[in-house]
């Protein structure tokens, strides 16, 4: 009797401790996505607790998806530089013919809705969409080993499923992907008339017709760097764990306003949070994690042969003045770096 008891107990504590871990996870017949854009100041705020706004279970990683709650700011108006101010992915070309001697884990953006965007290189510096594309669900992204769900590419690249977080257009102007962590907004890689530009610069960046201010597009038929190669706007301290070339401020300054209406920011205010019109179910969250800088943990000597003379002199400048420390030296926290992609 006392076996069977004990045999019980285990049977219903186990049973809870289910339940417990199911409640936590992002939901995914009812999803438990939380997401908030405001205008404070002279910064865009968002507020998230990183949630899908979808059913996420199609992913095929052993991981979950659970909440993480984070905020994040980013400029109101980007400041552009005349050169790039950080490499995002393998390569510092999008040709794949100079390698990038500092690759950025963890992220370099995120979505309107609230999810992370993370560069093309996996935790083991292969090429992410090449490596773990096939455990893509349905609707573009996946879970890493810290249980958060993120993009290496384009949400939804297939036609054939609707997603929340991303719809794409053939006749018109891809839609907003969201935010970089420069603050430059993200569109998918249609630009006026549902074409693919052929002016973009080497960070994939442009202004067009329809947003003449400058934006990036991602990279069209999911082909590398599958989102966007490096930045253009100056980099504050939010954005810690990207290897800041410096920034040369440009003459052309841009006007962002439109960009409130396109994050469901629908009133102004200097300093009061406005709610982006989408869900806001109550999720369990987690505390925000520690975060470390970019890898390898020790900066090359010397900066490779290969790399051209304008980013290598960049490269070098920036290690001079420590903006290119080992790692060991500039942990600190920023939101939701996780180096298990």
């Amino acid at each position: 009797m006392t076996k069977i008891l004990s045999v019980f107990s285990f049977l219903v504590l186990f049973s809870t401790l289910l339940l417990v871990v199911s409640a936590q996870q992002c939901g995914t017949t009812t999803p438990t996505n939380t997401v908030q854009w405001s205008l404070v100041g002279s910064t865009r705020v968002l507020n998230t607790n990183g949630c899908p706004p979808f059913d996420w279970s199609d992913q095929k990683t052993p991981n979950l998806a659970y909440p993480h709650t984070t905020s994040v700011t980013f400029p109101v108006t980007p400041e552009i530089s005349t050169t790039p101010t950080s490499y995002l992915g393998l390569y510092l070309d999008k040709a794949k013919t100079t390698t990038n001697p500092m690759v950025p884990l963890g992220p370099i953006g995120y979505s309107r809705y609230g999810l992370l965007l993370y560069g093309n290189s996996d935790a083991l510096f292969r090429d992410a969409y090449v490596y773990e594309g096939a455990s893509f669900g349905k609707c573009g992204g996946h879970n890493d080993g810290q249980n958060n769900y993120h993009y290496h590419s384009v949400p939804n690249p297939t036609s054939a499923v609707t997603c929340v977080d991303y719809l794409e257009s053939t006749t018109t102007h891809s839609p907003l992907i969201g935010l970089m962590l420069d603050g430059v907004p993200l569109f998918g890689p249609n630009g006026d008339g549902g074409v693919p530009p052929t002016n973009l610069d080497q960070c994939n960046g442009h202004t067009d017709t329809t947003y003449n201010f400058y934006h990036y597009h991602a990279q069209p038929n999911l082909q590398y760097p599958y989102l966007i190669n490096c930045l253009m706007g100056c980099l504050t301290t939010s954005s810690g764990h990207l290897t800041n070339l410096g920034c040369t401020p440009s003459t052309t300054k841009y006007d962002y306003t439109p960009l409130n209406a396109l994050l469901g920011i629908t009133s102004v205010a200097a300093s009061s949070s406005v709610a982006v019109a989408t869900s806001s179910v109550a999720a369990s969250v987690s505390a925000p994690v520690t975060v470390y800088a970019s890898v390898p943990a020790s900066v090359p000597a010397s900066v490779p042969a290969s790399v051209p003379a304008t980013a290598s002199s960049m490269i070098s400048t920036a290690r001079s003045s420590n903006m290119l420390a080992p790692v060991s030296s500039v942990m600190q926290t920023v939101p939701m770096f996780i180096p298990t992609r």
